[in-house]
């Protein structure tokens, strides 16, 4: 997912993240990138279902990802 956001390739960076939570659903990172490229395309009802899952898992991490779904 890293490689795809970093070319700008969002779509296939959200496909790539997906997949990581497949194998590890509790990965904040994983879903912080992928509520952050939900944001970035302009998906905020998918980047807000992102973050109540982060909040469970990584609070001050999620706490970053409502800042960005509130600009």
């Amino acid at each position: 997912g890293n490689a795809y956001s970093a070319l700008e390739q969002r779509p296939n960076a959200i496909v790539a993240y997906r997949r990581s939570l497949e194998l590890s659903p509790k990965f904040p990172k994983a879903r912080y990138n992928l509520g952050y490229m939900y944001v970035l395309e302009g998906n905020k009802v998918a980047a807000r279902e992102q973050y109540n899952a982060l909040r469970a898992i990584d609070p001050s991490l999620a706490d970053r990802l409502l800042q960005a779904i509130n600009r």
